[in-house]
């Protein structure tokens, strides 16, 4: 005889953050149309008197990665705390794997380039988003300089990473 044994299989995801899927189109429309809900990024909002904070940020561009893969760049700072909400989704994965594919509201760009370490704030690790040198460095490497360097400047300002990490990136 088998014992059934609970394994988690419930909804996880945090109750502030509302999606079409969850209300209906219509509904999340007729939502944003009366300020009842305000846009996180396109296609997730949180209730019009939560802000965006970086734990939201985190969260919801955490549940759009592809398994195996890490946000990174622009992205991936704006999910710390920096700069304005990302207009596409750069993605590190390992070389040796298939990234997974996701419809999301973001373009999203993979690199085999290998996972970087992860975020690790307040003694927790997140392991979707690379931490901030890492992201200073593909920001450089993958976004256009002039939208780049605002969001690093930010992120300098904000104590993410130390202006000699971004000089050595």
């Amino acid at each position: 005889m088998r014992t059934a044994v609970w394994r988690g299989t419930c909804d996880t995801r945090a109750m502030w953050i509302v999606t079409p899927r969850d209300v209906g189109r219509v509904e999340f429309g007729r939502m944003m149309r009366d300020g009842v809900i305000a846009t996180v990024i396109p296609g997730h909002a949180t209730p019009a008197d939560v802000p965006a904070s970086p734990p939201i940020r985190r969260h919801v561009l955490g549940t759009m990665t592809p398994a195996g893969g890490q946000v990174t760049g622009l992205a991936a700072l704006w999910a710390l705390g920096a700069g304005p909400p990302p207009t596409e989704m750069h993605v590190r994965y390992d070389p040796r794997r298939r990234l997974g594919t996701r419809r999301g509201p973001l373009p999203m760009i993979g690199h085999a380039v290998g996972l970087a370490a992860p975020a690790d704030l307040d003694g927790r690790l997140h392991p979707s988003i690379a931490c901030p040198a890492v992201a200073v460095a593909d920001a450089l490497r993958w976004a256009p300089a002039s939208l780049a360097a605002p969001v690093i400047a930010d992120a300098v300002r904000l104590g993410l990473v130390e202006p000699g990490a971004v000089e050595a990136a």
